[in-house]
């Protein structure tokens, strides 16, 4: 599940930290076997797409705020390995993304093309 997640954010599983969520079928049940509970195939098919929009929508972020840091078109930054930079590869920003609004549309990583 966690590769999900990093693949589309594009850090390594070392960057990310796994918790359990608290019991609580009304905010966390799978919606595959509705309950918060995990079997077989089921969590990766319940949560493949949430999982990388999630990834997607913090990559967009993190890329969006070295961009507006450096007055540049996000489209001329990229993040690779963890760390956004200009396409150029001359720009390493400590961007802060918490305060930028989610986007409404944002790129997946094409299917097949993976670390």
């Amino acid at each position: 599940m966690a590769m999900l997640l990093t693949e589309e954010l594009e850090v390594g599983l070392d960057h990310v930290r796994l918790e359990h969520a608290p019991a609580n079928d009304a905010l966390y049940a799978n919606p595959i076997l509705h309950a918060q509970t995990t079997g077989l195939s089921a969590s990766i098919r319940a949560f493949w797409t949430p999982l990388r929009q999630a990834g997607a929508v913090g990559r967009t972020l993190l890329v969006a705020a070295a961009a507006k840091r450096w007055g540049v078109d996000p489209a001329a930054c990229r993040a690779q390995h963890g760390v956004v930079s200009d396409l150029a590869g001359t720009r390493h920003p400590s961007a802060t993304a918490s305060s930028r609004t989610p986007p409404r549309h944002f790129p997946r990583r094409p299917p097949g093309v993976w670390r």
